[in-house]
């Protein structure tokens, strides 16, 4: 793709909406950070539960607006959901009249289509990003709208033919740091040596791992519990009861509400149990990390479960279903993979042929494109 210098209009402002888990707002803070670095002006449009997501984004200016989910399909909810829109439309109006942006970027979730709604009445020109591998509900419904549409992997289930949109695959922007990984290489566990598990249930947490996993490594044998440590990422009101398990086991634990310094998680872990939310998969490849994913059952369209069959075709990893899982089933499959590092190796080198390390760069060239495309036009705002 060839570049484009940033300089070339006169207002670099842009606002890049997301909804408010992390699936979101990781890959749309990393593609703000870039949009800086580029001298632009990014803003991070999210709803109430975003903001605790943007910690450590000082430079970059934050934004909430209202937004609303359906969650049951009853004349009640759809009243609110359609109320919390229309208050969404509102402030995002006056943010677009406030910042007037040059284009705007959407990745997803609900929080984003007030601001691309408006943005699009606005003549302001749109890009929306799909990090996973079936397209969600608000970006099928935005994808009318946009004048280009990104996604992250090739067969993107749910892109309507015939959208006004170009279609590029640009992968999903991840953190720089964890960027840096890839460089890194991945080293299987050493016989008689530490073995170290991360298990993460998504930005939110997941009671259900939370459940699962400690039972699990209670379960392998002594010897392998005597090498293993473990952080496990975990909700605050589960950690009494995780503790006391992996206590009994005699397994060194380190337990986490949140998950601050995720590279250097990765970098030192051998195996990832995890859910398969985009932007974990995105990490996972990247840095070239073999994992067990256990899909949340509840995703909206499934897609955890396409994120996670891209994996497992592609040799990277393991899939197990929480529906039919049990303990005793995980104990068996980490006792064959934590006694076998060799199939930890090939997963890991199989995982990377789903990376885009150029994701970010890739995708902020993408939106550099179009601002300029917006300041040669003069879009009316």
């Amino acid at each position: 793709m060839n570049t484009v210098d940033s300089r070339n209009f006169s207002s670099g402002n842009v606002l890049i909406a997301a909804g408010g888990t992390g699936g979101h707002l990781f890959p749309a803070k990393a593609l703000a950070e870039e949009l800086l670095r580029k001298g632009l002006n990014p803003g991070l449009v999210t709803d109430a539960r975003g903001e605790q997501l943007l910690r450590g984004s000082n430079c970059i200016s934050r934004y909430i607006v209202t937004s609303g989910r359906i969650t049951k399909r009853n004349p009640i909810g759809v009243l609110i959901f359609v109320f919390k829109m229309v208050v969404g439309i509102k402030e995002a109006w006056s943010l677009v009249r406030t910042i007037r942006p040059v284009a705007v970027v959407g990745f997803g979730g609900y929080a984003s289509v007030p601001l691309l709604v408006v943005s699009k009445l606005a003549g302001i020109p749109l890009l929306i990003h799909e990090s996973n591998a079936v397209v969600g509900r608000a970006n099928r419904l935005l994808s009318y709208l946009s004048n280009v549409m990104a996604v992250s992997f090739s067969g993107t289930a749910g892109v309507r033919p015939g959208v006004d949109a170009t279609l590029i695959q640009t992968g999903t922007p991840v953190r720089k740091e964890i960027q840096a990984l890839g460089n890194v290489g991945y080293q299987p566990p050493c016989a008689s040596s530490k073995i170290h598990l991360l298990v993460i249930g998504g930005s939110q947490g997941s009671k259900a791992i939370a459940q699962i996993v400690p039972e699990a490594v209670r379960n392998l044998s002594q010897s392998l519990r005597r090498r293993l440590v473990v952080n496990q990422q975990i909700r605050e009101d589960d950690k009494a009861s995780v503790a006391k398990i992996y206590t009994s086991a005699g397994v060194t634990t380190f337990l986490h509400s949140f998950v601050e310094n995720m590279s250097a998680m990765l970098e030192q872990s051998h195996l990832i149990i995890a859910r398969a939310g985009a932007s974990t998969i995105a990490e996972l490849a990247v840095s070239g990390r073999p994992s067990i994913l256990i899909p949340l059952p509840g995703a909206v369209d499934n897609h955890q479960m396409y994120n996670a069959r891209k994996v497992t075709d592609a040799g990277g990893g393991w899939l197990l279903e929480e529906g039919h899982l049990e303990a005793g089933d995980l104990a068996e499959l980490l006792t064959q993979l934590l006694e076998n590092p060799t199939r930890l190796s090939v997963a890991a080198s199989n995982v990377r042929l789903l990376a885009k390390p150029n994701a970010t760069s890739c995708l902020a060239e993408a939106t550099v494109r179009l601002a300029s495309l917006s300041a040669q036009k003069k879009w009316v705002r």
